[in-house]
C-alpha cells in the first residue's frame, strides 16, 4: 500500500510502499507523527527534498 508518512522521531516525510510495520527509512523508527494511506498527498505533506549522501 502507498502511504504518506511523517516520522515522530526525526520529523522527515516520505511517500512509502509498505506491508506490515511501517519504519522510517531515515532513522528506522516506528514512531509515527502523521500517516495517511491513499493515493493523494495530504495537506501537511511536503515533497521530500533530495538527500545529500555523505561519504
Amino acid at each position: 500500500m502507498k502511504a504518506y508518512f511523517m516520522c515522530g522521531s526525526c520529523g522527515k516525510q516520505v511517500q512509502i510502499e509498505f506491508e506490515g510495520t511501517i519504519r522510517c527509512p531515515h532513522c528506522k523508527s516506528t514512531k509515527t507523527k502523521h500517516i495517511l494511506v491513499g493515493s493523494r498527498p495530504p495537506a501537511w505533506f511536503k515533497q521530500p527534498q533530495q538527500e545529500v549522501k555523505n561519504g
